[in-house]
């Protein structure tokens, strides 16, 4: 992968009630180092169940190359589309776990929570393919609840990363 085939984010946020209100600014990037680190792209269909984002059966942009559960994600972007099949809204939102987490609660204290039409970026620096798992939750006031409680259905998400296929 060349240099200019690198992963950027810019990103503002307002923080702090309006009287005292801030900004954040800043950037996420990925510049590619290696022949070895690689582009994966896919629309994915999460479910309420728990499972892997990425699977053995998904191959690098422009090879035939399969993803291995052993791979490195060094950067990655997800995008909730606010869909569930990718026309029907949804408010539901998504965990993900970065642990192989085959528990992945509403409550867990260790997942990553993205609301409908939410972005998550970010970088890893020792999670594999197999350890990347996520489902879908039910949402109230931006909040994950309690499935018992309000049953999620599917979620619809654009997902890209840089991998380093270590295969």
């Amino acid at each position: 992968m060349a240099k200019k085939d690198r992963a950027a984010c810019t990103l503002t946020t307002s923080v702090l009630p309006r009287s005292i209100r801030t900004g954040f600014s800043g950037s996420n990037s990925f510049i590619p180092v290696s022949n070895s680190y690689k582009w994966v792209y896919s629309t994915i269909t999460v479910t309420s169940s728990v499972a892997d984002i990425f699977t053995t059966s998904m191959t690098y942009v422009g090879t035939s190359t399969n993803l291995s559960a052993t791979d490195k994600i060094l950067w990655l972007g997800i995008k909730h589309t606010g869909t569930l099949d990718g026309s029907s809204k949804t408010s539901d939102g998504i965990l993900i776990g970065l642990d192989n987490n085959n528990s992945l609660a509403y409550d867990s204290n260790d997942a990553m929570f993205i609301d409908s039409k939410d972005m998550y970026v970010s970088k890893f620096a020792n999670t594999t393919v197999g350890d990347l798992t996520a489902r879908s939750i039910a949402v109230l006031s931006h909040r994950p609840v309690n499935p018992l409680t309000i049953a999620s259905g599917n979620v619809r998400i654009n997902v890209a990363a840089i991998i380093q296929d270590v295969g």
